[in-house]
Protein backbone atom coordinates (compact mmCIF):
# COMPACT_ATOMS: atom_id res chain seq x y z
CA UNK A 1 0.00 0.00 0.00
CA UNK A 2 1.47 3.19 -0.90
CA UNK A 3 2.62 5.32 2.11
CA UNK A 4 2.87 9.07 0.50
CA UNK A 5 0.36 11.47 -0.74
CA UNK A 6 3.32 12.00 -2.85
CA UNK A 7 3.45 8.58 -4.22
CA UNK A 8 -0.34 8.05 -4.61
CA UNK A 9 -1.09 11.12 -6.65
CA UNK A 10 0.22 12.57 -9.48
CA UNK A 11 1.29 16.19 -10.09
CA UNK A 12 -1.89 17.48 -11.51
CA UNK A 13 -3.61 15.77 -8.96
CA UNK A 14 -1.72 17.80 -6.19
CA UNK A 15 -1.84 20.91 -8.29
CA UNK A 16 -5.81 20.37 -8.62
CA UNK A 17 -5.88 19.55 -4.94
CA UNK A 18 -4.55 23.17 -3.81
CA UNK A 19 -7.01 24.82 -6.62
CA UNK A 20 -9.56 23.46 -5.40
CA UNK A 21 -8.35 24.06 -1.86
CA UNK A 22 -7.77 27.91 -2.60
CA UNK A 23 -11.06 28.14 -4.64
CA UNK A 24 -13.14 26.38 -1.40
CA UNK A 25 -11.47 29.06 0.98
CA UNK A 26 -12.33 31.84 -1.29
CA UNK A 27 -15.65 31.37 -2.04
CA UNK A 28 -17.47 32.78 0.83
CA UNK A 29 -16.25 36.21 1.01
CA UNK A 30 -16.98 36.10 -3.12
CA UNK A 31 -20.69 35.23 -2.42
CA UNK A 32 -20.56 37.81 0.34
CA UNK A 33 -20.24 40.74 -1.89
CA UNK A 34 -23.20 40.13 -3.52
CA UNK A 35 -25.59 37.62 -2.36
CA UNK A 36 -27.68 37.80 0.44
CA UNK A 37 -28.86 34.73 2.97
CA UNK A 38 -30.23 32.04 2.09
CA UNK A 39 -29.02 32.61 -1.91
CA UNK A 40 -25.35 32.78 -0.17
CA UNK A 41 -25.63 29.23 1.47
CA UNK A 42 -27.30 28.12 -1.76
CA UNK A 43 -24.10 29.46 -3.63
CA UNK A 44 -21.45 28.28 -1.41
CA UNK A 45 -23.01 24.47 -1.47
CA UNK A 46 -23.40 24.64 -4.84
CA UNK A 47 -19.76 26.02 -5.80
CA UNK A 48 -18.89 23.70 -3.21
CA UNK A 49 -20.43 20.74 -4.97
CA UNK A 50 -19.16 21.93 -8.40
CA UNK A 51 -15.57 21.33 -7.44
CA UNK A 52 -15.93 18.22 -5.69
CA UNK A 53 -17.63 16.81 -8.69
CA UNK A 54 -15.49 18.32 -11.52
CA UNK A 55 -12.44 16.69 -9.80
CA UNK A 56 -14.48 12.77 -9.27
CA UNK A 57 -15.50 13.14 -13.09
CA UNK A 58 -11.91 14.45 -14.64
CA UNK A 59 -9.35 12.75 -12.18
CA UNK A 60 -11.83 9.75 -10.98
CA UNK A 61 -9.86 10.52 -7.65
CA UNK A 62 -11.48 10.63 -3.85
CA UNK A 63 -8.37 12.06 -2.19
CA UNK A 64 -8.03 14.72 -4.68
CA UNK A 65 -11.13 15.84 -3.40
CA UNK A 66 -10.28 15.25 0.21
CA UNK A 67 -6.88 17.20 0.03
CA UNK A 68 -8.61 19.58 -1.78
CA UNK A 69 -10.59 19.45 1.75
CA UNK A 70 -7.92 20.08 3.77
CA UNK A 71 -6.53 22.25 2.23
CA UNK A 72 -9.62 25.12 2.40
CA UNK A 73 -9.35 24.41 6.03
CA UNK A 74 -6.03 24.87 6.37
CA UNK A 75 -6.62 28.24 4.60
CA UNK A 76 -10.01 29.05 6.92
CA UNK A 77 -7.54 28.03 10.28
CA UNK A 78 -4.73 30.43 8.93
CA UNK A 79 -6.84 33.05 8.46
CA UNK A 80 -9.10 33.13 11.41
CA UNK A 81 -5.52 32.97 13.54
CA UNK A 82 -4.08 35.77 11.92
CA UNK A 83 -7.17 38.30 12.24
CA UNK A 84 -7.36 36.77 16.17
CA UNK A 85 -3.61 38.07 16.37
CA UNK A 86 -3.79 41.48 13.71
CA UNK A 87 -6.55 42.12 16.09
CA UNK A 88 -4.92 41.62 19.47
CA UNK A 89 -1.81 43.74 18.58
CA UNK A 90 -3.88 46.02 17.11
CA UNK A 91 -6.37 46.18 19.56
CA UNK A 92 -9.12 46.87 16.61
CA UNK A 93 -10.54 45.06 13.96
CA UNK A 94 -8.43 45.53 10.96
CA UNK A 95 -10.26 46.55 7.78
CA UNK A 96 -10.42 43.73 5.37
CA UNK A 97 -9.50 41.43 8.10
CA UNK A 98 -10.73 37.72 7.92
CA UNK A 99 -14.05 37.52 10.08
CA UNK A 100 -15.85 34.74 11.50
CA UNK A 101 -19.31 34.93 12.79
CA UNK A 102 -22.42 32.06 13.18
CA UNK A 103 -23.21 32.91 9.46
CA UNK A 104 -19.95 31.89 7.97
CA UNK A 105 -19.38 28.91 10.68
CA UNK A 106 -22.48 27.58 8.79
CA UNK A 107 -21.41 28.51 5.23
CA UNK A 108 -17.83 26.66 6.51
CA UNK A 109 -19.78 23.82 7.49
CA UNK A 110 -21.60 23.46 4.27
CA UNK A 111 -18.73 24.03 2.28
CA UNK A 112 -17.01 21.15 4.18
CA UNK A 113 -20.18 18.98 4.37
CA UNK A 114 -20.95 19.06 0.46
CA UNK A 115 -18.20 17.10 -1.23
CA UNK A 116 -18.36 14.79 1.75
CA UNK A 117 -21.68 14.07 0.79
CA UNK A 118 -20.90 13.83 -2.67
CA UNK A 119 -18.13 11.54 -2.38
CA UNK A 120 -19.79 9.46 0.47
CA UNK A 121 -23.16 8.83 -1.76
CA UNK A 122 -20.47 7.64 -5.01
CA UNK A 123 -19.05 5.81 -2.35
CA UNK A 124 -22.27 3.68 -1.17
CA UNK A 125 -23.47 3.33 -4.26
CA UNK A 126 -20.51 2.70 -6.23
CA UNK A 127 -19.91 -0.01 -9.22
CA UNK A 128 -18.42 -1.70 -11.60
CA UNK A 129 -15.26 0.50 -11.78
CA UNK A 130 -15.54 2.78 -8.99
CA UNK A 131 -15.86 -0.08 -6.69
CA UNK A 132 -12.43 -2.06 -7.60
CA UNK A 133 -10.01 -2.34 -4.59
CA UNK A 134 -8.01 0.65 -5.78
CA UNK A 135 -11.16 2.96 -5.61
CA UNK A 136 -11.52 1.66 -2.29
CA UNK A 137 -8.16 2.18 -1.41
CA UNK A 138 -9.11 6.00 -2.36
CA UNK A 139 -11.83 6.61 -0.74
CA UNK A 140 -10.33 5.41 2.10
CA UNK A 141 -7.37 8.22 1.62
CA UNK A 142 -10.42 10.31 0.98
CA UNK A 143 -11.83 9.35 4.18
CA UNK A 144 -8.79 10.49 5.98
CA UNK A 145 -8.37 14.12 4.47
CA UNK A 146 -11.92 14.79 5.00
CA UNK A 147 -11.78 13.66 8.91
CA UNK A 148 -8.74 16.16 9.18
CA UNK A 149 -10.92 19.08 7.54
CA UNK A 150 -13.30 18.10 9.78
CA UNK A 151 -11.37 18.20 12.84
CA UNK A 152 -9.79 21.62 11.94
CA UNK A 153 -13.31 23.36 10.98
CA UNK A 154 -14.14 22.02 14.48
CA UNK A 155 -11.19 23.71 16.27
CA UNK A 156 -12.19 26.70 14.40
CA UNK A 157 -15.88 26.55 15.68
CA UNK A 158 -14.91 25.79 18.98
CA UNK A 159 -12.43 28.82 19.67
CA UNK A 160 -15.50 30.68 18.43
CA UNK A 161 -18.09 29.60 20.15
CA UNK A 162 -17.06 28.63 23.65
CA UNK A 163 -14.24 31.14 23.78
CA UNK A 164 -14.18 34.01 21.49
CA UNK A 165 -17.61 35.43 21.91
CA UNK A 166 -18.21 34.49 25.41
CA UNK A 167 -17.46 37.05 28.51
CA UNK A 168 -16.27 35.33 31.67
CA UNK A 169 -18.25 37.38 34.70
CA UNK A 170 -17.67 35.11 37.65
CA UNK A 171 -19.41 38.29 39.98
CA UNK A 172 -22.88 37.72 38.03
CA UNK A 173 -25.79 35.72 38.78
CA UNK A 174 -26.04 32.32 36.96
CA UNK A 175 -28.64 30.91 34.69
CA UNK A 176 -29.19 27.32 35.74
CA UNK A 177 -32.01 24.78 34.02
CA UNK A 178 -32.54 21.47 35.91
CA UNK A 179 -36.11 20.64 34.56
CA UNK A 180 -35.68 18.80 31.30
CA UNK A 181 -37.63 19.62 28.10
CA UNK A 182 -38.52 22.77 29.50
CA UNK A 183 -35.83 25.01 27.07
CA UNK A 184 -37.21 22.72 24.39
CA UNK A 185 -40.91 22.81 24.42
CA UNK A 186 -40.13 26.90 25.18
CA UNK A 187 -38.07 26.96 21.63
CA UNK A 188 -41.01 25.60 19.66
CA UNK A 189 -43.27 29.20 20.14
CA UNK A 190 -40.75 30.59 17.80
CA UNK A 191 -39.95 28.88 14.11
CA UNK A 192 -36.28 30.74 14.10
CA UNK A 193 -35.29 29.70 17.28
CA UNK A 194 -36.07 26.07 17.08
CA UNK A 195 -33.92 26.21 14.01
CA UNK A 196 -31.11 27.15 15.60
CA UNK A 197 -31.28 25.73 19.17
CA UNK A 198 -32.56 22.23 18.28
CA UNK A 199 -30.75 21.48 14.95
CA UNK A 200 -27.92 23.50 16.27
CA UNK A 201 -27.49 21.46 19.17
CA UNK A 202 -28.39 18.67 17.37
CA UNK A 203 -25.61 18.76 14.49
CA UNK A 204 -22.84 20.27 16.52
CA UNK A 205 -22.32 17.10 18.02
CA UNK A 206 -23.47 14.88 15.02
CA UNK A 207 -20.23 14.35 13.34
CA UNK A 208 -18.63 13.66 16.95
CA UNK A 209 -20.13 10.50 17.20
CA UNK A 210 -20.32 9.62 13.48
CA UNK A 211 -16.42 9.68 13.59
CA UNK A 212 -16.21 8.04 16.92
CA UNK A 213 -17.98 5.19 15.35
CA UNK A 214 -15.64 4.98 12.88
CA UNK A 215 -12.96 5.13 14.33
CA UNK A 216 -13.34 2.53 17.01
CA UNK A 217 -16.71 0.46 15.28
CA UNK A 218 -15.88 -1.90 18.06
CA UNK A 219 -16.74 0.58 21.14
CA UNK A 220 -19.85 -0.33 23.64
CA UNK A 221 -23.15 1.67 23.20
CA UNK A 222 -22.80 2.20 27.11
CA UNK A 223 -19.39 3.86 26.69
CA UNK A 224 -20.75 5.91 23.59
CA UNK A 225 -23.50 6.91 26.28
CA UNK A 226 -20.95 7.88 28.66
CA UNK A 227 -18.79 9.53 26.16
CA UNK A 228 -22.31 11.67 24.88
CA UNK A 229 -23.15 13.04 27.96
CA UNK A 230 -19.97 13.38 29.50
CA UNK A 231 -18.62 16.31 26.91
CA UNK A 232 -22.28 17.48 26.81
CA UNK A 233 -21.87 18.06 30.95
CA UNK A 234 -18.27 19.19 30.65
CA UNK A 235 -19.34 22.07 28.72
CA UNK A 236 -22.54 23.16 30.80
CA UNK A 237 -20.48 22.67 34.30
CA UNK A 238 -17.92 25.16 32.68
CA UNK A 239 -20.42 28.02 31.09
CA UNK A 240 -22.03 27.55 34.84
CA UNK A 241 -18.35 28.20 36.66
CA UNK A 242 -17.00 30.55 34.55
CA UNK A 243 -20.64 32.28 34.12
CA UNK A 244 -20.56 32.93 29.95
CA UNK A 245 -24.02 31.09 29.40
CA UNK A 246 -26.89 29.38 30.67
CA UNK A 247 -26.28 25.89 32.20
CA UNK A 248 -29.27 23.72 30.30
CA UNK A 249 -29.68 20.21 30.89
CA UNK A 250 -31.76 20.36 27.46
CA UNK A 251 -28.67 21.12 25.88
CA UNK A 252 -26.74 18.05 27.65
CA UNK A 253 -29.64 15.88 26.02
CA UNK A 254 -29.98 17.35 22.99
CA UNK A 255 -26.04 16.77 22.63
CA UNK A 256 -26.12 13.65 23.42
CA UNK A 257 -28.97 13.07 20.86
CA UNK A 258 -27.06 14.84 18.03
CA UNK A 259 -24.01 12.50 18.88
CA UNK A 260 -26.42 8.98 18.48
CA UNK A 261 -27.54 10.29 15.43
CA UNK A 262 -24.62 10.49 13.96
CA UNK A 263 -23.57 6.96 15.43
CA UNK A 264 -26.88 6.04 13.69
CA UNK A 265 -25.62 7.39 10.74
CA UNK A 266 -22.77 5.16 10.43
CA UNK A 267 -24.73 2.34 10.67
CA UNK A 268 -26.89 3.61 7.94
CA UNK A 269 -24.16 3.72 5.87
CA UNK A 270 -22.97 0.44 6.28
CA UNK A 271 -26.55 -0.62 5.80
CA UNK A 272 -27.07 1.08 2.73
CA UNK A 273 -23.45 0.10 1.45
CA UNK A 274 -24.62 -3.84 2.73
CA UNK A 275 -27.59 -3.63 0.56
CA UNK A 276 -25.75 -2.19 -2.71
CA UNK A 277 -22.88 -4.28 -2.52
CA UNK A 278 -25.14 -7.89 -1.94
CA UNK A 279 -23.42 -8.52 0.88
CA UNK A 280 -20.18 -8.30 0.27
CA UNK A 281 -19.32 -5.20 2.18
CA UNK A 282 -20.55 -5.12 5.74
CA UNK A 283 -18.49 -2.13 6.41
CA UNK A 284 -17.25 0.03 4.76
CA UNK A 285 -13.29 0.47 5.98
CA UNK A 286 -13.35 4.36 6.12
CA UNK A 287 -9.69 4.45 7.20
CA UNK A 288 -6.61 3.05 5.69
CA UNK A 289 -5.28 0.95 8.39
CA UNK A 290 -8.66 -1.11 8.26
CA UNK A 291 -7.65 -2.15 4.15
CA UNK A 292 -5.44 -5.43 5.13
CA UNK A 293 -8.34 -6.38 7.07
CA UNK A 294 -10.61 -8.98 6.58
CA UNK A 295 -13.03 -9.40 9.68
CA UNK A 296 -15.48 -6.77 8.35
CA UNK A 297 -18.18 -8.56 9.34
CA UNK A 298 -16.41 -9.78 12.30
CA UNK A 299 -16.33 -5.83 13.22
CA UNK A 300 -19.67 -5.44 11.67
CA UNK A 301 -21.05 -7.45 14.42
CA UNK A 302 -18.70 -6.05 17.10
CA UNK A 303 -20.29 -2.44 16.67
CA UNK A 304 -23.83 -3.89 17.06
CA UNK A 305 -22.57 -5.24 20.34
Amino acid sequence: MKSSVFKRLTTAQLFVALAGGLALYLTPGEAQGFLHTPFRELYVAGLAALIALAILVIFKSYETVGLALTTGMVFLMTGFLSEKVRSMVELTVVDGAFTFDYQSGIIWGLIWMTPFLICMLVRIFSLNEWDSPQKREDFTYFFQWASIAFYVFYVVLLIFSFILIRKINLAGDRQLNLIPFYQIFRYFSSASDVVYYLFGNLLFFSPIGFFLSVRHPALKWWKKLLIAFGIGIVIEVSQYLLNTGMADVDDVLLNAAGFYIGCGAKRLVDFVRRLISGGTETSIPYYPRYLSSSTDAADQRSEEG
